[in-house]
């Protein structure tokens, strides 16, 4: 409960940094399709790990342990979007 928690955390630290480094040093989001690639993997991530929070508490105060095939499809989903993630920002950073 208490990484997921600092996970959601740091996931929305790295959220407002980069609305806020973007704007900056591009003045614009408008950064081609790669920028867009990276932004829907973080964006995915970070619906997965805010209803992962958001169950976990759920299943805590009712007193079950967290749903199996949640617990099940989360990882799997999280890592896809890193992976989306960390291919727009080498697209992205990469000069041709």
């Amino acid at each position: 409960m208490t990484l997921a928690r600092l996970g959601l955390v740091a996931i929305i630290i790295l959220w407002v940094t980069g609305v806020l480094l973007t704007y900056q040093v591009y003045a614009s989001f408008d950064l081609g399709w790669a920028f867009n690639m990276k932004l829907l993997g973080a964006t995915v991530l970070l619906g997965v790990v805010a209803f992962l929070n958001l169950h976990l508490t759920a299943r805590a105060k009712s007193g079950n342990p967290p749903n199996p095939r949640v617990m099940k499809l989360v990882p799997p989903i999280a890592r896809a979007s890193l992976v989306i993630v960390l291919f727009g920002i080498a697209i992205l950073t990469t000069s041709a």
